[in-house]
């Protein structure tokens, strides 16, 4: 309550709800931080001081209240953020005076074993890395392991130096946490120690020295076999030596373990370029999107050629090829060049995805499967792949069995959203469709993205659900700034009933986001002649309204107010506002209104 006062900036309640909290609070860190802040804003520094100085150090007391008064310096206010809403943001749960331990962003959560906890950072603070990484790593094996606990035992073992233990904790939390600051910070600062390691090796490359960095590289690839730069590093030396082989061996070996890799894209065109003229004027086709050059000069390359074939660079055209018709949209002639190259070692993983693509688009789902498989494997973040391989299992799998493979992948991936757009058409099947819907709408929350795929919009197109869901969708939508996708389902509600009033509101949110005020006034009229009182709307509000984003309760009444206010309809916006008054009088809204809040 009172962080939720605070960013509303209503600081005296705010500090009331903070000083009950505190009577019975056992830990009151983020109480105590609470109260700082509230004497900040107020411009009361000694109070704020004082707050302060009950949970840091005076050093960092000191550098959190340069770096407050910096921000607030002059004119130019640079609001601070309650919880960060990226990495990089000014944000009162994560101040770099606390970093690496964000314990406000674990609020809420579980908070047993707080005394063994302060004492494990204790030792960390003090230099006993190797005593904190014992700690937490009992801590972190509990029954139920507190995120504290986990993210400190990474940050111990980064300092410790076993890098590898480290990286693979931080990687752990970031697949049940994705945006916890703290793991990203520390997988951050871990590619920055890497790196430092590895810069002899570009100092010894850049003076010719390329024995001394070769001796270096193999001491670093015995701690990190598994760091795409390394592999990148050894393809410059053989590049610099002219071993061309050699080297286009070294970074196709980077792209194993970074698919995207652009450094190792890079050093296999300057070998291309080097030892095959013509595939590499065929490459750089291919590069600017010229699919019909490139097509012709593969296709002049492959020749009369036998395959199965050793080659890499026949290997290479044909794989080559094979994209070419794929973006050409010849999908048969594609699927039949992507055939030869996936038998080349080197091209196993490109060509599969060639052909699970391929054989996708011609709805051959049932063979694109075990393809789209090993592609995913090999880029597990590529959502198109994902999406594409749960759609194909969804169309060649009983439903049953569909359900138990999308459930199980939900075991492991919980915040993907591909099986729960899966699992939403199942239940629309068997005919549940509001459990269908429930799904669907969870899959856009997690990735808005999922409301633009192709196959969920010819869903949309094909199926014919109840006004209801078309309206849950089309806030869903909203929610997501996604505004034409939301006005289209709430203009298909509208369609399907034309007597009720919630997709008239929902069209005139979106017509008022969107600055079409008289759009907005027809359309929320409209809603309030049908239906007086109706449901209210939780928008995410920012900007110079609060000091933070937050959720705000509005009324298609007190919408319609606001715009009328906007267009200088004073005398009407007050006659709405004052109708709104009189039909829920306890509502603060109306007053709330004029504070330009909606």
């Amino acid at each position: 309550m009172g962080w939720s006062y605070f960013s509303l900036k209503q600081y005296q309640k705010a500090l009331d709800s903070f000083e009950r909290a505190e009577r019975f609070a056992s830990h009151p860190y983020e109480i105590r931080k609470g109260k700082a802040f509230i004497h900040l804003e107020q411009r009361r520094s000694q109070l704020a001081r004082e707050e302060l100085e009950k949970i840091l150090p005076p050093a960092k007391v000191n550098e959190l209240l340069e770096h407050w008064e910096a921000s607030n310096r002059n004119d130019n206010i640079v609001r601070w953020e309650i919880v960060p809403s990226n990495p990089e943001s000014n944000s009162i749960f994560t101040l770099p005076v606390e970093f690496p331990r964000y314990r406000s962003l674990l609020l809420g959560m579980p908070t047993e074993d707080i005394e063994a906890l302060d004492s494990a950072w204790e030792s960390y603070y003090q230099g006993k890395y190797t005593k904190a990484a014992n700690l937490f790593g009992g801590l972190a094996r509990s029954n139920s392991p507190n995120l504290d606990a986990v993210n400190r035992l990474a940050w111990s073992l980064m300092h410790a130096k076993q890098i590898n233990k480290s990286e693979k904790t931080f990687k752990e939390i970031l697949e049940l946490y994705p945006r916890f600051i703290g793991a990203f910070k520390g997988l951050r600062e871990i590619e920055e120690i890497k790196k430092r390691q590895a810069v002899y090796v570009q100092n010894y490359i850049d003076l010719g020295k390329y024995q001394l960095a070769a001796n270096k590289l193999d001491d670093l690839l015995n701690r990190y076999d598994d760091w795409a730069h390394l592999y990148n590093q050894y393809g410059k030396i053989f590049l610099a030596r002219k071993n061309y082989e050699k080297a286009r061996e070294y970074f196709l070996d980077a792209q194993k373990f970074s698919p995207n890799d652009s450094p190792s894209q890079l050093g296999l065109e300057q070998v291309q370029r080097a030892l095959d003229k013509q595939l590499y004027k065929a490459d750089q086709a291919f590069k600017k999107g010229d699919y019909k050059l490139a097509t012709l000069i593969y296709h002049d390359y492959v020749g009369e050629d036998e395959w199965p074939s050793p080659k890499f660079s026949l290997a290479h055209a044909y794989n080559g090829l094979g994209w070419s018709q794929f973006y050409k949209k010849q999908y048969e002639y594609a699927i039949d060049k992507f055939l030869k190259s996936i038998e080349h070692e080197n091209y196993k993983i490109s060509s599969a995805k060639g052909l699970g693509l391929s054989l996708f688009a011609i709805k051959n789902y049932s063979d694109a499967i075990p393809y789209l498989q090993t592609a995913l494997k090999s880029d597990p973040e590529n959502k198109d792949l994902a999406y594409k391989l749960d759609w194909s299992i969804l169309r060649s799998e009983s439903l049953g069995v569909s359900q138990k493979y999308f459930e199980d992948v939900l075991k492991n991936h919980p915040l993907r959203a591909s099986p729960y757009m899966a699992l939403g058409w199942i239940h629309y099947n068997w005919r549940n469709p509001d459990l269908g819907v429930e799904y669907f709408l969870k899959a856009i929350s997690l990735d808005p993205d999922f409301a633009l795929t192709p196959e969920f919009l010819k869903l949309l197109k094909k199926e014919r659900f109840g006004w209801q869901v078309y309206n849950s969708l089309g806030w869903t939508y909203f929610q997501n700034q996604l505004d034409d996708q939301a006005m289209q389902m709430f203009r298909h509600s509208l369609k399907i009933q034309p007597n009720k009033s919630e997709a008239r509101k929902g069209m005139g949110y979106v017509y008022f986001r969107q600055g079409k005020h008289n759009s907005a006034i027809t359309m929320l009229e409209q809603c309030l002649a049908l239906n007086p009182d109706p449901n209210p709307v939780f928008e995410q509000l920012t900007g110079s309204n609060a000091i933070a984003p937050f959720l705000m309760q509005t009324t298609a009444r007190t919408k319609l107010g606001r715009t009328h206010f906007i267009k200088d309809n004073i005398i009407e916006a007050i006659n709405v506002i004052t109708k709104k008054s009189s039909v829920t009088p306890v509502n603060p809204m109306p007053m709330m209104d004029w504070g330009g809040l909606t």
